[in-house]
């Protein structure tokens, strides 16, 4: 039984990681093309670019302070939930700051009208896609640390 609700709660992971990290990019390509914006130049939207991408490479990074957080939390018992439910929290803020990436291309796009800079976010969206991609074996390490008291002191 405690095996059947394991799988369920990573396939819904899966879910979400295909909605945020594979449906959400395909539709944004699509806004440069559709979208009617002003083309704006100047050292400012230069500024704002090289923040923004910088910014897009380093804040799916963050997931894993969060998550050795959260499971340094777990483990002293300060949070009172199942393993699984701990995994799919994570997770849903593991694909959030992935979709960052793209995201953070949509506001460079919005605010100087260049649809090449948006598209220059997507490589770092993939990239960080593939390396957040929920898998059996990931959830299962989780599932292994969330046993261990290495975190405890």
């Amino acid at each position: 039984m405690e095996n059947l609700i394991r799988k369920k709660d990573f396939r819904m992971v899966k879910i979400i990681a295909y909605a945020t990290m594979v449906l959400s990019p395909v539709v944004y390509v699509f806004i440069p093309i559709f979208a009617e914006v002003v083309s704006r130049g100047g050292g400012e939207m230069h500024i704002l670019f090289y923040i923004l991408y910088f910014l897009a490479m380093v804040v799916p990074a963050m997931y894993y302070i969060i998550e050795k957080f959260q499971l340094s939390l777990y483990l002293k018992q300060k949070i009172s939930t199942s393993p699984e439910k701990l995994f799919y929290s994570l997770s849903v803020i593991k694909f959030s700051l992935t979709l960052s990436a793209y995201v953070f291309g949509l506001v460079v796009f919005f605010v100087s009208g260049d649809a090449s800079r948006f598209y220059m976010f997507y490589p770092i969206g993939i990239i960080w896609s593939f390396v957040h991609w929920p898998t059996e074996e990931k959830f299962n390490n989780f599932m292994n640390k969330c046993k261990k008291d290495i975190y405890v002191k």
